[in-house]
């Protein structure tokens, strides 16, 4: 019924206008659907778990899930195991950061990428305009759902449903995000549609609140 509830919801925001298509889960894309640049074999972006420990963040490096891995035609998989071994490094991490509280208390969580390069080395990247440097420019729907996952577009407001669909235009893309909330911690309940102008060099250049239909009491 809630399921339900929100595709009446997108309808009524008109979500499904001709002239949008929607974006898929990120999980959903192919390897063959991202452009990485030369010279880039590999990468992987998790998200790792923490607590409040004596008035300060602490992660636990064994406490993670990974999101997204994607791989160029000549990454070997012997090199898998490298990647089992990686020791985050949290120092000045800042992608998709956030504290979240409910009724058991405060966790934080933080996302990192790690890159393995044509020479096997690996790097860790902690900002997003890092990661969307990996990219020759956003020409694919895996892409800008990956930029509009890693801005974490909707600030970790919805506890439930959210849908994004897009449109290319001139130097980037249109895109329309709807989510819904019922946390009141996490802001005003309800149901929220954004427009997005998101540029081709993978910066979100423009956020518009289209309409809001808060929750009735």
């Amino acid at each position: 019924m809630k399921r339900l509830g929100f595709i009446i919801f997108l309808l009524s925001f008109g979500l499904y206008a001709k002239e949008f298509k929607q974006l898929k889960p990120l999980n959903e894309y192919k390897d063959s659907e991202y452009n990485l640049k030369s010279g880039i074999e590999y990468v992987e972006i998790r998200t790792y778990f923490g607590n409040n420990k004596e008035n300060r963040e602490e992660y636990d490096e064994n406490n993670f899930i990974k999101e997204i891995s994607i791989k160029s035609k000549t990454y070997d998989n012997k090199f898998v195991n490298k990647f089992k071994n990686i020791k985050p490094n949290f120092e000045d991490a800042m992608i998709r950061k956030h504290k979240i509280c409910r009724f058991m208390g405060c966790f934080y969580r933080i996302s990192l990428a790690f890159v393995q390069m044509s020479d096997k080395n690996i790097i860790q990247l902690n900002r997003v305009e890092d990661i969307v440097n990996l990219f020759n420019n956003i020409k694919t729907p895996a892409e800008l759902n990956l930029v509009l996952w890693l801005n974490d577009i909707n600030k970790h407001r919805t506890d439930y449903e959210h849908n994004e669909s897009y449109k290319k235009v001139k130097n980037g893309y249109e895109v329309i995000s709807i989510y819904q909330n019922s946390v009141l911690n996490f802001g005003e309940c309800g149901v929220f549609k954004y427009k997005l102008f998101v540029n081709d060099k993978g910066t979100i250049e423009k956020k518009i609140l289209l309409e809001k239909k808060l929750k009735e009491d």
